[in-house]
């Protein structure tokens, strides 16, 4: 580790604090550029994944989404790299290991990280390049592109709003979900700038101009207003001398400074709104009521995490204890709550959904009594010590998942350092989980309800019902909105503004001289290495049983995985599979209760998770395992009564009606979400069921038919509740050790306490094996109440004769990269796009939310004239090669590791293979990618599409698709 030394000063950086934190095993240095003002830290771990950010202070005054047109308006291009796309540039050619811009509500930030120390270099010094000294400044055409302008080919013709953000967030503004939480902010705080929205909403975009947009940048984005986060293994000195040579030393301080104001306690009750949804949708039980109260300013961390515990307590379960009364009491299907956190006035947001709207004061008066008799009764301090123990774990875990570990401890230091708090308060948790546990012990989470939300005096209520008729009366006040703009301009004003879209249009068909390529910095392939990163699988056996073990560092953790063959459970039964995945661990026992089981878990074991999933064998794509997974993580120590534990849930679990029906509503209404947010997802999904087994399965288990199956369960399940439980038991029964592989992650001890302490399971020898068939019917439509689309097209290679090579994955990048981010993107007006080619040949194109349709598919089916003559076109491919190579060394937590480890296990996949196939990509040639035109030429002649999108946009495709269904 570096050590700098408190007063000195470094490339201009002067060091104003130290500060060791024991819980992230480093050492946080505060500082400040003497002659701009520019604030940073350096955290210094021993961390390889380096991570950089800039990030600004941004105070939206309205909801015209200027801070996010920014955001994505500063990477087309700067001062020292003119390129076009600066950004899509870095994606082509990096290893980077993140690589985003992100527009929160008070701030927007612009990370990268990197493990290798050339690129992380570059990475830096382009996004610098870009926040500081971006072309958006003085090309408009990159404003109207990126965030909204009128488009019109003719004079004559028809005109109408078209840009990037304009569509994502209409894509956004069509999710009840997001649509609630602007109404909660704009209630809560009406009087600063978190009652706005920061993303924009589409019916302010349009009011923002282009003078205001340069002015916004300005005002806002200077170094002064800047707040830098540097992370990880790094030479921090010569870093901090390269950002003061190229950057800050051209600055010097304004005085420049932005107070965040608190809203004053206000009391708004009454707020109401509607959201949409298809002509076959119901009205009926489909709205939503929120209720939200501020409950503490950022300052106050250790209360912020206690009521991230209490919401869990009350609410985690079907069975917690508010969530249980308001089921109880039929209002309505399910309550979500959580805290509104990482602002400088976090707030509590509890909702109620599928009810109607005239229950509010029934939901008011039943949260107010049921809190109440929390408050006199106390809450059960086996619930509270449950979730206590919960939070610990998962504090003391550290960070999971694919996010670079320092960029996460980088938004925690923001949810502090933003607003003049202390930089390290969200990275120690010592004591403030102490405090809480010893709280618990009285009446700490009883005085934080009745203090906090009962006699809290800053709060708002949101009603948001379901409308046939919203969409079409916000299309058309749009309509009126241009007709009436359309009206006051004179036919020269019309043709200048014509000839505005032509430029916009010659800006985008522009290609980037050599001169302007030649200023990126880029990595050599010399630079790359030719190493993997090693997924270790040592098969043992366990009592007869196979047994996969990935040896980690984990931290005296042990992450034990169960996979139960599903190859014998009827097909019909496949979605009962997943019905039952979601029910165990949530349902009694034949020893516990659902409550008590929730509390037993969360005591015990760090993370308990079921899911259904498919493993293909690599040499035969029809060889697909479709498996139940038990996943859990358990701090060593534990693992005795946690695996028993675990044992008595897959074995014992009983199927009450009462308990399972009120699930089946909250399926519904999570899937419902989940497709509107992620159609891309679904649409490619459901092109895969029609061409191969894999997607065929996955599609039954969780696609849109699983959606289907659920949604016509909740109209058959109280009259077919003896059918239904007959399925989820047939499902139960292929949960015997007989069908099990285990996996295990951890220490040698791990290994060594598993092998004594585990369980088995009932016995139990499968019957006759299925297997099922893709089906195609037609290409299908499925419409959702949006004004964006998803597009898929896809089919699957291997079948139509073509063999899986790895130098597909480099004719992705270049796809998503180049061709369809030109057409589909930044012509097109998508938010994003790309294509795709699995192992098991599932390829595909897809896009998100796409203002099109038609337009899109005829796009994709023109990538064989983009490919045809490709090696003339384009002989030199290395940077797609860097950014390929890169996905087989990244960092990777213990818990994914052993993860993917098993799933290679049951692919017949192993290490060798993956260096072969990235040498595989090494070799790529612009020739290799050529070749590969004949399969995608065969893929659009396949003509296989699914759309999710807006009912308009989907008739105006005409007969692309034969088949149509509201979702």
């Amino acid at each position: 580790m570096t050590k700098l030394t408190l007063d000195n000063v470094y490339g201009g950086f002067k060091v104003t604090k130290s500060s060791h934190i024991d819980e992230v095993c480093g050492e946080l240095y505060e500082l400040e550029h003497l002659k701009s003002g520019a604030k940073l830290i350096y955290l210094d771990c021993d961390d390889d994944n380096k991570v950089f950010s800039v990030m600004f202070k941004t105070l939206p005054e309205n909801s015209t989404g200027v801070f996010h047109i920014i955001e994505h308006s500063v990477l087309c291009g700067s001062k020292k790299y003119p390129v076009k796309e600066p950004f899509v540039d870095l994606l082509k050619g990096s290893m980077a290991t993140f690589l985003n811009a992100l527009t929160f509500s008070d701030k927007t930030g612009y990370p990268v990280a990197s493990c290798n120390d050339k690129d992380f270099a570059n990475l830096m010094e382009v996004y610098l390049d870009a926040v500081f000294e971006p072309n958006c400044l003085t090309r408009e055409e990159i404003f109207m592109q990126e965030g909204w302008h009128y488009e019109i080919e003719d004079k004559n013709g028809p005109m109408t709003y078209r840009g990037v953000v304009f569509n994502e967030m209409k894509g956004a503004y069509s999710s009840p979900d997001r649509l609630i939480i602007e109404e909660v902010g704009s209630a809560l705080f009406p009087d600063t700038l978190y009652g706005y929205s920061s993303g924009g909403d589409p019916a302010h975009i349009p009011d923002l101009t282009y003078e205001q947009f340069k002015a916004a940048h300005k005002k806002y984005y200077h170094p002064e207003n800047s707040y830098m986060f540097l992370y990880g293994n790094l030479d921090i000195k010569e870093r901090l001398e390269f950002i003061d040579r190229e950057y800050l030393s051209k600055y010097t301080r304004t005085g420049l400074h932005f107070d965040i104001p608190m809203q004053k306690p206000v009391i708004n009750m009454d707020v109401t709104a509607e959201y949409p949804i298809t002509e076959s949708d119901t009205e009926e039980k489909n709205s939503y009521i929120a209720f939200s109260a501020v409950v503490a300013d950022f300052s106050e961390r250790e209360k912020i995490l206690a009521f991230d515990i209490l919401i869990s307590a009350l609410t985690s379960t079907n069975e917690s204890p508010l969530k249980k009364a308001v089921l109880a009491s039929g209002i309505g299907s399910d309550l979500s709550a959580f805290i509104y956190d990482g602002v400088a006035q976090p707030y509590v947001f509890f909702e109620l959904r599928n009810t109607e709207p005239d229950k509010k004061e029934d939901f008011l008066n039943l949260l107010t009594n049921e809190l109440k008799k929390l408050v006199k009764n106390g809450i059960d301090k086996k619930i509270l010590n449950a979730e206590i123990n919960q939070a610990e774990f998962h504090l003391r875990e550290g960070k999971q998942g694919r996010t670079p570990v320092g960029l996460l401890y980088n938004f925690d230091i923001m949810s502090a350092w933003l607003y003049g708090g202390d930089p390290v308060m969200y990275l120690e948790y010592e004591q403030a989980i102490a405090n809480i546990r010893k709280g618990a012990e009285g009446r700490y989470f009883e005085d934080l309800i009745e203090k906090f939300i009962l006699d809290n005096e800053h709060k708002a209520v949101v009603v948001m019902t379901p409308s046939r008729t919203i969409a079409a009366k916000q299309a058309q006040a749009e309509a009126d909105r241009i007709e009436a703009y359309r009206k006051t301009l004179s036919d020269a004003e019309l043709e200048a503004l014509v000839e505005k879209n032509r430029r916009l249009v010659a800006y985008q068909q522009s290609e980037n001289t050599p001169e302007e390529i030649a200023t990126l910095p880029k990595l050599e392939i010399s630079d790359v290495g030719d190493d993997i990163t090693e997924m270790p699988c040592e098969v043992k056996e366990y009592n007869g049983r196979t047994l996969l073990y990935t040896n980690a560092f984990t931290k005296k953790i042990a992450y034990i995985n169960y996979y139960f063959d599903l190859s014998a459970l009827k097909p019909e039964y496949l979605p009962y599979a997943s019905l039952y995945a979601t029910l165990l661990g949530e349902i009694s026992t034949a020893k516990h209760s659902a409550a008590d089981l929730d509390a037993e878990i969360k005591t015990n074991l760090g993370s308990f998770e079921t899911s259904v999933k498919t493993f293909t064998k690599s040499d035969n794509i029809d060889s697909v395992t479709p498996v139940f997974c038990v996943r859990s993580s358990i701090i060593e120590s534990n693992l005795d009564d946690a695996l028993t534990l675990v044992g008595e849930v897959i074995d014992e679990s009983r199927l009450e009606k009462n308990e399972i029906a009120k699930f089946i509503p909250q399926i519904k209404n999570d899937l419902q979400t989940s497709i509107i947010w992620s159609g891309d997802s679904y649409a490619s999904l459901r092109v895969a069921s029609y061409c191969s087994v894999e997607g065929a399965y996955q599609e039954r288990m969780e696609g849109i038919s699983y959606y289907f199956f659920i949604k016509e369960l909740c109209d058959r399940f109280d009259k077919d509740f003896d059918e239904v439980k007959t399925a989820l038991e047939a499902v139960a029964e292929q949960l015997t050790f007989d069908n099990l592989t285990i996996g295990i992650t951890g220490e040698q001890s791990a290994l060594d306490k598993f092998e004594k302490a585990a369980p088995l399971f009932r016995q139990g020898v499968s019957g006759e094996h299925y297997t099922i068939a893709p089906e195609y019917h037609g290409n299908e439509a499925f419409i959702i109440p949006s004004a964006v689309n998803f597009v898929a097209k896809g089919f699957n290679l291997i079948k139509d004769g073509f063999e899986y090579d790895e130098s597909l994955n480099v004719l992705r990048n270049i796809l998503s990269l180049d061709w369809l981010w030109n057409e589909v993107r930044v012509r097109g007006g998508a938010y994003g796009t790309g294509f795709s080619a699995s192992r098991t040949g599932d390829a595909c194109f897809t896009s998100y939310r796409d203002p099109g349709v038609k337009t899109t598919a005829e796009t994709y089916d023109k990538t064989v004239g983009y490919l045809k003559d490709f090696a003339v076109k384009t002989p030199d491919i290395e940077k797609y090669i860097i950014s390929t190579v890169s996905s087989y060394k990244r960092p990777i937590c213990p818990r994914d590791l052993g993860f993917a480890a098993q799933t290679n296990w049951f692919e017949g996949r192993n290490d060798d293979m993956r260096r072969a196939g990235k040498r595989r990509v090494m070799s790529t040639t612009a020739q290799d990618i050529e070749k590969l035109s004949a399969l995608v030429k065969k893929l659009t002649e396949k003509n296989l599409c699914a759309v999710v999108g807006n009912k308009e946009k989907i008739d105006e495709a005409g007969d692309l698709f034969t088949i149509k269904v509201s979702i």
